[in-house]
């Protein structure tokens, strides 16, 4: 099946000439730390790609503003042996997980080909940052992967006889045996769900917004219009409702950041052609409004970040009208020009 390719398929690739300095010199120390080679840093300095472990890692302005946003893209192929269905629905499920972490959203490249894409700040961060940024990239990718292939191993029939081979175990995931890659052992099946898996499949009820979040979407509510009563009960439950479309929104480990979740009907991802839409709108939708399609355990969502320390209530109300318009037609407002 051919798809479009995405924003990360055709800006990425052309590496940005002229460099600043300091971009320059967080690119190459970010890589250093990634334990490339010097002359490998040295080129990912001027070129803003990097190969690593059969992963492409690109890193290009988004606009040519000084201060613009920059997007870090990590290219990677499906594992043998997953067919597209359950590959195509391991990108949904991961995408859950990724914009809770951040600014990242796993979107479809081509056949068997994704791109997992980080939103940058304005003036790119320094090494370590970067390196931290990166490192998280591989690691979510590597998740997906793992997962995939013990799914694709448990489907084999099994062999007559088997022999179990050693593993060194080391510190890894609590609860988790891990070999000396930091991978899970083998028959720990990894879970792409579970890191932050809630109490029940309700989102609502499994997270609580914390005081000052309460406080400040209290505040939204009143600007969409609610009563008091109204506004306050929101915020206690986390929960809005504009147009007829819910939002269920919970708070980011910082305390700074919400997570807002607007569920989409259940036809959304109805079969694998309209997951497969999903997935290639997202890199649109992540890199024109912050957005991304995401399946969680409550079914099919269009999800998105919002800090509250930079943004206020007024604004934040704004864009929640905005987030349900979107949720009643998220592919078609992802590719409209």
């Amino acid at each position: 099946m051919n798809r479009p390719s995405s924003p990360a398929a055709t800006s990425a690739h052309q590496p940005e000439p002229g460099l600043s300095a300091p971009r320059r010199a967080g690119l190459r120390d970010a890589a250093h730390r990634l334990g490339a080679k010097p002359e490998v840093a040295e080129r990912f300095s001027e070129t803003g790609q990097l190969s690593v472990h059969g992963k492409v890692l690109v890193v290009a302005p988004l606009d040519r503003r000084a201060q613009g946003a920059w997007l870090a893209a990590l290219m990677f192929d499906a594992p043998a042996g997953v067919d597209e269905s359950a590959w195509v629905d391991a990108l949904l499920l991961a995408n859950g997980q990724a914009i809770a972490a951040g600014d990242l959203a796993f979107a479809l490249e081509g056949d068997r080909k994704a791109t997992l894409m980080a939103r940058l700040p304005g003036g790119l961060p320094d090494g370590p940052v970067l390196a931290a940024c990166f490192e998280g990239m591989f690691w979510q990718v590597q998740a997906v992967i793992d997962a995939l292939t013990t799914i694709a191993k448990a489907r084999k029939p099994a062999p007559s006889s088997t022999h179990v081979g050693q593993v060194r175990m080391r510190t890894g995931a609590p609860g988790h045996a891990h070999d000396e890659r930091g991978r899970p052992a083998s028959g720990q099946a990894p879970s792409i769900t579970a890191a932050h898996r809630p109490r029940d499949s309700s989102w609502d009820e499994a997270l609580t917004l914390p005081p000052a979040a309460q406080v400040y979407l209290a505040s939204v509510a009143a600007a969409l219009g609610q009563t008091d009563d109204a506004a306050q009960d929101a915020a206690r439950r986390g929960s809005l409702v504009l147009d007829k479309q819910t939002l269920s929104l919970a708070c980011d480990l910082d305390g700074q950041t919400l997570i807002i979740a607007a569920p989409l009907d259940d036809p959304a991802f109805g079969d694998l052609l309209r997951r497969t839409a999903a997935l290639t709108a997202n890199a649109h939708l992540l890199l024109g409004a912050g957005l991304v399609l995401a399946r969680t355990l409550s079914g099919p969502a269009l999800m998105c970040r919002w800090s509250m320390d930079t943004l206020s209530p007024e604004q934040c109300a704004a864009w929640l009208r905005y987030v349900a318009f979107a949720a009643a037609a998220p592919v078609r407002v992802a590719t409209a020009p």
